[in-house]
């Protein structure tokens, strides 16, 4: 058995995140199967997309946040876990006005530690948050939410719908993450 020292806290590669990333490695040993980090990101700071061979979970302690693949959104807030399979493309980060913090835990897929996500390239950047529904585990009414993709942009727009005479009129509504 081994005491470990406490982790420096680095700053976020520029390649791999967008804005400010402070990480500080929990596990970080060439002989583990895995590996653990606390990461925080200021307002609407995230990493770039990615994918682990091994999957990977999320698990966060503070502050909103967002997990988005090409697919779903799940919006993170303290005690909220997300697993997204091996191979899953996806990004994650603090919600555009918030700061958060989360533990990401991802095996180390085949043999060898190598990188645990890769890069998926420029046009990939953006942010843009996929058509679909948002998941949020307080708050029902987000569960009815369509992100509409903007390039540029991470921010989620809402609608909801009110009966009428013979048709269902859109009505904007705004969610608060």
């Amino acid at each position: 058995m081994q005491q470990q020292p406490p982790p420096a806290t680095g700053k976020g590669k520029a390649d791999w995140f967008i804005g400010d990333v402070h990480v500080d490695m929990i596990v970080d040993h060439p002989d583990a199967r895995f590996s653990v980090g606390s990461v925080h990101f200021a307002p609407g700071s995230r990493n770039a997309w990615h994918s682990h061979a091994a999957g990977q979970m999320l698990h966060c302690t503070d502050g909103v946040g967002l997990v988005v693949t090409d697919d779903d959104v799940i919006v993170l807030r303290p005690g909220v876990t997300v697993w997204t399979p091996p191979n899953q493309r996806h990004w994650h980060g603090a919600a555009p006005d918030r700061q958060m913090t989360h533990l990401a835990m991802s095996g180390v897929g085949g043999a060898g530690r190598g990188r645990t996500g890769r890069h998926l390239g420029r046009t990939h950047q953006r942010g843009r948050l996929p058509r679909g529904r948002t998941r949020d585990h307080r708050e029902q009414g987000l569960s009815r939410c369509r992100s509409v993709r903007r390039p540029g942009t991470t921010t989620i727009n809402c609608s909801s719908t009110r009966r009428s005479p013979g048709r269902c009129v859109p009505r904007p509504m705004t969610c608060h993450l």
